[in-house]
């Protein structure tokens, strides 16, 4: 594997155990805060909460891993275009012939 590639997808595979992480503590959560406001859950309405709220420091920190997540992805497939695009420049070779004519 290429070397921008193999850092690329560490980011990435880093970037999604984060946000796994993240949703899952932001789900425990919400589960946690539907057991104070069951009506919450039967219409499936939820409020992230205020400012400095544990559970909008739960959702912002998911926000945030989500973020990095996508980014990581955008930076891994420009690599990839990267690579292509160098390995297509390099595969077409120019020829130069030089030819002497004598009278």
């Amino acid at each position: 594997m290429h070397t921008d590639l193999k850092s690329r997808r560490r980011l990435l595979v880093n970037a999604s155990q984060s946000y796994v992480v993240a949703d899952g503590a932001w789900q425990q959560g919400l589960r946690e805060a539907g057991a104070f406001i069951p009506d919450a859950i039967n219409h499936n309405v939820w409020k992230i909460g205020n400012p400095g709220s544990r559970i909008r420091k739960l959702y912002e920190a998911r926000d945030h891993a989500l973020q990095r997540l996508v980014v990581a992805q955008l930076k891994i497939q420009s690599a990839k275009k990267r690579i292509q695009d160098r390995q297509s420049r390099t595969s077409h070779a120019t020829l130069f012939l030089e030819v002497h004519h004598e009278l």
